[in-house]
C-alpha cells in the first residue's frame, strides 16, 4: 500500500466514525495492510467502544510493540487490563505511562493528531482505582493525595472521600470517539498536474513547409563533435561540480539550536524526521508552535517539540 492510499483509507476510517459508523470505520482501519502504531490505537478505541475488551487488548498490545514511549496507549492499554479483572497489569501499565510522560504533568497530543491531552493525574487516579479493587486503600489514598497536587480541588476532595468510604473509582480513559488523525488533509493527497491538459492552438489546413536541404558544407568555426574530444569530457566534470557544490550548500544550513530527544519518535510520514531517546537533533527551522524542521544522522525532516528538549537548559540560540 502506498502512503497515499494508507492516508486517504485512514481519513475515509475519521470520517466514518465522525458519522456514527463504527463498525464501517473499524472495517476500514482493519483493512489496512501493516499499519502504523497510530492505526493499531484506533483500532484499539473502536474495540473498546463496542465492548470488545480482549481485541482492545490485542490491538493496544500491537500499537505499544511499534511505539513503546506512547504513553497514551499504555494509559489505554491500562485501562482494559482494569477492566478485564487483570488489576497487575494494570498497575504495570500505569507506571508504563508515567514514565513515559517524564516528569510532565501532561502531553498534549493534538500536534500528532489525536485531540486529547493526557494528564499524570488521570494516570494516577487509574492506579488508585486499581487499588481499590485489590482492596488496598491506604495505597490508593496516597496515590490519591500525590495526584490531588495536580487535579481541580473539588474534584480530589470527591474522590479521596470515595476511598475514604471504601468505594470503588471508576477509571478514566480517551473519551469515545477521539482517534488518531492522518497527518495530511484529503483535499492535499489528490495528484496534481502541473503540465495541464494539450490545447488545440490551431486549426485549418495550413501549407506544407517548403522544402528544406541541409548544408553540404561547414560553417566557419563549426565543429563537429567525436567520442574522445576533450569538450565532452570537461563537461561531464563540470556537470559533476555543479552537483557536488549543490549537496554541499544543502548540507550547510545554519544550525538554529540544538535538542536532544527526550523519547523515540517513530513516524511512518516520509517528511518526518525518525529519531531515539538521546539522540542530538540539529533544529534547522521552527515550524510553527508544535512542530520543528531538524536534522539527526545525515537525515532532515520534521518533528513534535515535546519529543525533544534543549541541549543545554536555559542556552541561547546559535
Amino acid at each position: 500500500m502506498s502512503y497515499q492510499e494508507l492516508i486517504r483509507d485512514w481519513n475515509q476510517g475519521v470520517l466514518a466514525l465522525e458519522k456514527g459508523n463504527l463498525t464501517t470505520a473499524l472495517d476500514i482501519f482493519q483493512g489496512i495492510k501493516n499499519p502504523p502504531s497510530k492505526i493499531d490505537f484506533n483500532i484499539g478505541c473502536l474495540h473498546l467502544q463496542l465492548g470488545n475488551l480482549d481485541q482492545a487488548l490485542k490491538a493496544f498490545d500491537q500499537t505499544l510493540s511499534k511505539d513503546n514511549c506512547l504513553a497514551v496507549g499504555f494509559f489505554q492499554r491500562g485501562y482494559v487490563h482494569l477492566q478485564l479483572g487483570r488489576y497487575e497489569e494494570a498497575l504495570r501499565d500505569g507506571k508504563l505511562a508515567l514514565r513515559c510522560l517524564r516528569n510532565n504533568s501532561c502531553i498534549n497530543y493534538k500536534p500528532l493528531g489525536l485531540a486529547f491531552v493526557l494528564r499524570a493525574s488521570e494516570v494516577l487516579h487509574n492506579t488508585a482505582a486499581t487499588h481499590c479493587r485489590l482492596g488496598r486503600w491506604p495505597e490508593a489514598r496516597d496515590t490519591l493525595e500525590e495526584a490531588a497536587t495536580q487535579m481541580p480541588k473539588r474534584e480530589a476532595v470527591a474522590a479521596l472521600k470515595q476511598v475514604e468510604d471504601r468505594l470503588l473509582l471508576e477509571p478514566q480513559s480517551v473519551p469515545p470517539g477521539k482517534l488518531f488523525s492522518p497527518p495530511l488533509q484529503a483535499d492535499r493527497l489528490k495528484e496534481k498536474d502541473y503540465l495541464g491538459q494539450s490545447q488545440k492552438i490551431f486549426q485549418g489546413n495550413p501549407e506544407p513547409p517548403p522544402e528544406m536541404t541541409p548544408p553540404s558544407l561547414l560553417h566557419e568555426n563549426q565543429k563537429i563533435w567525436r567520442p574522445g574530444d576533450r569538450e565532452g569530457k570537461e563537461t561531464d566534470s563540470q556537470r559533476l561540480e555543479c552537483l557536488q557544490e549543490g549537496e554541499e550548500e544543502r548540507a550547510d544550513q545554519a544550525v538554529l539550536y540544538r535538542m536532544v530527544g527526550k523519547c523515540s519518535y517513530i513516524s511512518d510520514a516520509p517528511e518526518d524526521l525518525n529519531f531515539k531517546d538521546g539522540d542530538m537533533l540539529e533544529v534547522l527551522s521552527e515550524v510553527n508552535a508544535e512542530w520543528l524542521e531538524g536534522r539527526c544522522n545525515g537525515r532532515t525532516g520534521i518533528f513534535p517539540k515535546l519529543f525533544a528538549e534543549p541541549e543545554y537548559p536555559g542556552a541561547t540560540r546559535l
